[in-house]
């Protein structure tokens, strides 16, 4: 009995499986007559497509689709799915691309459009292989580069990043759209030319994920660089990428669109894909776009609302922030795509050709006449120091557009005259791998300069304009973390001049010696700074600390030891060099005035400076200037020295330690005084202190920083190898 109770529920469920399997064929069939019905039934007057039953009958005959499918993965018998194939096998797309190109009635193709590129969204990778498929895809973008529509641009880009996702995850299905080019007879009509490039020949038939239909097409190969090929053209047919191309440069989502469609299509790694980017105008569409995008960005910043955006948006000209931040993100975003190509393709004349019109044309042709001109006045150097460290951030720091626009940003009179690049690269870019063929590349539009960008910028430290200060600091901030390898050297000019070593045995070297001792001493020194008046304790386990570290000294046996028994510290720097360098001493300079600037530029200011000392080869000279150069007077009291002196006297060369022990006085001063006007009441409730109350806030915000920068430097001498060796032990 149970034998055919079993039996009876398996029939059962075979006859429900073909009756929905039947049913779904008969509703498809009908949606279809109904569409077709509608396209080929004049109306007068035409009525919209949102007012026919097209639209629903497209997303029915999908959601049939999908049910069938569904019931395919579900079921557990075997089951067919007869919609899909008299959708394939009957070529229903091809025929619904060709009835809605008229556009009639209006809106249908932009509807036939969005469902093809859902279709493809929801199918597996290799049905575009099925030539129903991918043929609809070849008309619809063939369409597209001949009748430009701008209703239906967002529905043919949102197919072609449903394509390019698709070619992404299998890469053969490249060999669809991407093809080469074959000799065509000259009777051959144009029509019949583009449908030929377009549409993939007839090959044999295969099954392909087990579809119904599904087929493999094999392309005749002809030879690269033929006569019977044109001369004006590329070697090669990619319709899709020579859409999307035309969008590379367009802001918004268009713009996003393409460029990740362009990526993914690149990520693919067809072998000839290089050589047709260099055939087609490819690169002259890139560097264009950066130019456009560039032009089209307000020469002022506008006003952004919301806090610490105040300082920055003064003006709003009518163009609204949200415009703002897309322009400048299609910049980025462009920068970002134009360094994947290069990434991808470093060895290809494709990739030299964008370094080198990057920087000719877009940044000697276009960045550098801009600030060179630009105003501290009107917010247009403001503006522009923003654009660049906008674009700077856009690519990797090592990525050769970025060592590119650092080498424009800061190339001197070495780099200029073609004196010294050689050695420069050796010491600087050669273990880049992709740096020497930047500079090879990048260099020939920077040759023929009288006045350089670098100049303009550092004179900008010394600017009346408040937010250029801040800008131009925290380009050189950016400009150092980011690659401090090839900034500083172009920054700080004695750091990349040619020297001699520790190790020469010529007593003439003017690299200096720390040792052990006077390491100590420098960390005492600075420590001091951090001292509380009142810190009895903390005085006693700093003297702890040091009598520790130098009776570890003592111990040494070589006099050359650290305390942590390495070598000592040297210079890879002249220190002479270093006290003249003008842009170092420029900096140190600014800090001399730190408590009559803005706190936003003091955060800026100490931010370059603790990236300098940061780094050995400036770290020595910076934390112990007052050791290894006997000229500086590192005794005189900071308070007793006025600031004329402190900048012009010729006999005083100012340590960044003198500095900080001035201005660690000068706060002390201040704070005195302020403690004598809240005692004596002068900021009291009547209101006639307002200004008073803004620089008590000023100077205690500057106070803060300097406690903090301080506490930077300290870690940095002791903790991060700021003295040239790995740590002192004795913290």
């Amino acid at each position: 009995m149970d034998v055919f109770a079993k039996l009876k529920t398996r029939l059962d469920k075979l006859a429900s499986s073909r009756q929905s399997s039947g049913n779904l064929l008969i509703k498809f069939q009908q949606c279809w007559d109904t569409i077709h019905h509608e396209l080929t039934t004049p109306h007068v007057p035409p009525r919209p497509v949102e007012r026919t039953p097209i639209p629903g009958a497209l997303n029915q005959m999908l959601d049939i689709l999908l049910t069938e499918q569904r019931n395919l993965e579900t079921s557990p018998t075997p089951a067919t799915n007869p919609c899909a194939e008299h959708f394939l096998n009957t070529d229903l797309l091809n025929e619904l691309v060709n009835l809605s190109r008229g556009d009639d009635p209006p809106g249908v193709k932009q509807e036939v459009i969005q469902t093809l590129s859902r279709l493809v969204g929801m199918l597996e990778a290799q049905s575009l292989f099925h030539r129903a498929v991918n043929g609809a895809v070849a008309k619809v973008v063939a369409q597209a580069l001949v009748e430009r529509s701008i209703a239906c641009e967002g529905a043919v880009l949102e197919l072609e990043s449903n394509v390019a996702t698709k070619v992404n995850e299998l890469p053969p299905l490249l060999n669809l759209f991407f093809t080469q080019k074959t000799a065509i007879p000259q009777s051959v009509t144009a029509e019949a030319e583009a449908s030929a490039n377009l549409t993939p020949p007839d090959g044999p038939v295969s099954a392909v994920g087990g579809m119904v239909g599904a087929t493999t097409y094999t392309q005749p190969i002809k030879p690269v660089g033929s006569t019977m090929l044109p001369s004006n053209t590329t070697d090669f047919d990619f319709p899709l990428f020579d859409h999307l191309m035309r969008y590379l440069n367009t802001e918004g989502r268009h713009g996003d669109v393409a460029r990740t469609s362009c990526s993914l299509l690149l990520d693919a790694g067809h072998p000839d894909m290089p050589t047709y980017l260099s055939q087609s105008d490819f690169v002259i569409t890139v560097i264009g776009g950066l130019g456009g995008l560039f032009s089209q960005l307000p020469p002022q910043l506008p006003h952004v609302p919301g806090p610490g955006y105040d300082r920055i948006g003064r003006r709003s000209q009518g163009y609204a922030s949200v415009t703002f931040a897309r322009d400048v993100e299609s910049l980025q975003s462009l920068m970002a795509f134009a360094h994947g190509v290069v990434v991808r393709f470093p060895d290809a004349e494709v990739s030299n050709r964008i370094l080198r019109d990057f920087a000719i044309t877009f940044l000697d042709g276009a960045v550098k006449p801009l600030l060179m001109t630009a105003s501290d006045f009107d917010g247009t150097m403001e503006a522009l120091l923003f654009y660049v460290r906008a674009m700077f951030e856009a690519t990797p720091a090592d990525g050769p557009l970025a060592i590119l626009l650092a080498r424009f940003l800061l190339h001197g009179d070495e780099y200029e005259t073609g004196e010294g690049d050689q050695e420069h690269d050796e010491s600087t870019l050669d273990a880049d791998g992709v740096s020497n063929k930047v500079a090879a590349a990048g260099t020939g539009g920077l040759r023929d300069v009288e006045l350089l960008v670098r100049d303009v910028l550092i004179s900008k430290l010394n600017s009346l304009s408040e937010q250029v200060v801040t800008g131009t600091l925290r380009l050189l901030h950016l400009l150092l973390d980011r690659n401090r390898d090839v900034a500083l050297p172009l920054l700080v000019e004695a750091v990349g001049k040619p020297r001699k070593l520790i190790g020469s045995v010529d007593g003439n070297s003017d690299a200096a010696h720390l040792d052990a001792q006077q390491q100590a001493a420098v960390a005492r020194q600075w420590l001091a700074l951090l001292a509380p008046d009142d810190g009895i304790a903390f005085e006693k386990t700093l003297e702890a600390y040091l009598e520790d570290a130098e009776t570890a000294a003592a111990r040494t046996s070589s006099p050359d030891a650290t305390v942590d028994g390495s070598k000592s510290s040297s210079l890879t720097a002249s220190p002479a060099q270093l006290s003249r360098d003008p842009t170092l001493q420029k900096l140190l300079s600014k800090l001399q005035t730190f408590f009559s600037q803005s706190t936003d530029i003091n955060l800026a200011l100490t931010g370059v400076l603790t990236l300098l000392c940061a780094d050995p080869r400036l770290a020595p000279y910076l934390f112990a200037a007052d050791v290894i150069l006997p000229t500086i007077e590192p005794a005189v009291d900071a308070l007793e020295v006025e600031d004329h002196d402190l900048h012009h006297h010729p006999h005083h060369v100012v340590s960044l330690h003198t500095v900080m022990m001035r201005l660690r006085a000068e706060a002390d001063a201040l704070g005195r005084e302020q403690q004598v006007r809240r005692e004596e009441g002068s900021d009291d409730e009547d209101g006639n202190a307002d200004g008073n109350q803004d620089d008590v806030w000023q100077a205690e915000s500057n106070r803060v920083v300097l406690e903090e920068f301080g506490k930077e430097l300290v870690a940095v001498l002791l903790m991060a190898e700021g003295m040239g060796q790995g740590h002192i032990d004795f913290v």
